[in-house]
């Protein structure tokens, strides 16, 4: 076997150094295509997906609580809800408890026949804010 010359040699440390250069620009457009398409939920919002009142029901008397879960923990003591009346003349501040770490019951007052409207404002354990309406009608001669 003949000795390596210079001009192997140099053949031979240019290759290897393609390769890794290569592998290099592999993994930057790896790490560039995990940050862009990582994990939805890093970058998501508290989303509603399920409550005790649908979206726009018809109910026949007045409900005491709504129950509302989301798809994410939520920070309780950091979330506001208000019921509107009237087309937004009448806002009244509810209280609301805690029922786990995606579930939250607001407390509703007695009201009378009308459009009513539970808006929320909740903070997501990953920090993002979500608002939210949830209207619901009473038909007249309920309570």
């Amino acid at each position: 076997m003949p000795a390596p010359t210079f001009r192997t040699c140099r053949g031979l440390a240019a290759t290897r150094g393609f390769r890794s250069l290569r592998r290099f620009r592999g993994l930057a457009v790896l790490g560039i295509l995990s940050a862009i398409c990582g994990p939805s939920t890093s970058w998501a919002h508290a989303i509603l997906i399920d409550s005790t009142v649908r979206p726009d029901a018809r109910l026949t008397e007045s409900p005491k609580n709504i129950s509302l879960r989301l798809n994410s923990r939520i920070e309780h003591g950091l979330s506001r809800f208000t019921l509107e009346r009237n087309g937004g003349q009448e806002v009244t501040s509810l209280q609301a408890e805690p029922r786990g770490p995606d579930r939250i019951v607001v407390h509703m007052p007695a009201l009378a026949p009308g459009t009513s409207v539970l808006r929320y404002r909740v903070l997501a354990a990953d920090g993002h804010i979500t608002e939210g309406v949830l209207r619901f009608h009473l038909t007249p001669g309920s309570r």
